[in-house]
């Protein structure tokens, strides 16, 4: 499902750990990132880490109504080892309401890019349900343009496509445009969802920080 693209950082941690042969530091990051939309507002947290050569990464997203009460709409948990600078075996298991817990496999490459015109970093995931043989690619493309020291320029594009052995089931894109001040990013988004044979747009702002 979804993910931002600060889960990068687990193959970042993790390359380095390969490339300097030490798997015994520990290293852990966090993030926090709130969405209004018209109808509700979306809160997302966070966590990624390193441990003994074994990259770490779990996610909560919950969406919050402005009229009802607050509903759980997923949560992930990944375990990741690196095969190279670029590639990492990947386990996930996913906590969907309805669905309940959803054993997948697969593989991750992340890439980046710096140059004067600022920098791209490209994560790309695929995965297959262990219980329920479907295909899931989550790819996340994220350019930066720094203008000062402390501000900078970014955009962004996030997607979910999950595909069945009866073809399409779920997609999803998130464009995102806004700046980072000193750590905190903040701007807009549009939100695609296709599920159902519907597609679902919501415009959003978002409001995040690194913790």
């Amino acid at each position: 499902m979804k993910m931002s693209l600060k889960r990068k950082l687990v193959s970042a941690f993790l390359a380095a750990g390969l490339a300097s042969g030490s798997g015994k530091a520990a290293r852990a990051d966090r993030s926090a990132e709130i969405a209004p939309g018209p109808e509700d507002a979306v809160v997302r947290v966070e966590t990624i880490g390193e441990i003994s050569g074994v990259g770490i990464y779990s996610l909560t997203d919950v969406s919050a109504g402005y009229s009802e009460e607050v509903s759980l709409v997923k949560e992930i948990a990944d375990l990741s080892c690196a095969v190279s600078e670029d590639l990492s075996v990947v386990a996930e298991g996913q906590l969907i309401p309805g669905l309940g817990i959803i054993p997948r496999a697969g593989a991750s490459y992340f890439g980046e890019i710096d140059s004067g015109m600022g920098s791209l970093a490209v994560y790309a995931l695929g995965t297959i349900g262990l219980t329920n043989p479907d295909l899931e690619l989550v790819t996340q493309a994220d350019y930066a343009l720094p203008l000062t020291e402390d501000l900078s320029l970014e955009a962004g594009l996030d997607t979910v496509t999950t595909v069945g052995l009866d073809g399409f089931h779920y997609g999803e894109q998130i464009f995102r445009l806004g700046m980072d001040i000193s750590g905190i990013s903040v701007g807009g988004r549009y939100d695609l969802v296709e599920v159902d044979g519907e597609v679902i747009e919501t415009a959003r702002g978002y409001l995040g920080a690194d913790f």
